[in-house]
């Protein structure tokens, strides 16, 4: 039988916690047609911002199969939650918009709707146009 600092060793190879990270807002985004789509802002830095306002959004859409959630649980996104980070460290907020059908928001996806969706999503930010950055990884793409 192992000795019990034989144990704690293991115990402490085999487990990787890591500490709580505070959730990002919620959004709910009202679209024309009264579909709402959950959507999540996620502040940059406080160091970053000096305790002002971001000047700029990156406004990110998901690839198709993913749903937002894995980029807050940092899960298999492929470098995507270190590229977020580093946003977060200069200074930029992330706005993390999710589609129709996917997550938990409302209705269901099509090319169309997404077109259509991204006015609201835009006057939900409440942001000048000239600030945001738009950024995605292109439904039906394998990546």
């Amino acid at each position: 039988m192992a000795a019990p600092h034989e144990i704690e060793n293991l115990t402490a190879k085999a487990f990787f916690p890591r500490l709580g990270e505070p959730l990002p807002k919620v959004f709910k985004v009202k679209c024309t047609d009264g579909i709402e789509l959950h959507c999540f802002l996620h502040k940059a830095c406080p160091k970053a911002t000096r305790g002002q306002t971001s000047s700029q959004t990156l406004v990110y859409f998901h690839g198709n199969g993913e749903v937002v959630g894995n980029i807050l649980r940092r899960s298999d996104m492929k470098g995507l939650p270190f590229l977020f980070d580093a946003f977060c460290v200069l200074g930029i907020d992330i706005f993390l918009v999710e589609y129709r059908g996917y997550g938990t928001s409302g209705g269901s996806p099509s090319i169309d709707a997404l077109i259509s969706d991204v006015g609201p999503v835009h006057e939900a930010l409440n942001v000048p146009q000239e600030s945001i950055i738009v950024m995605g990884r292109c439904p039906g793409l394998d990546h």
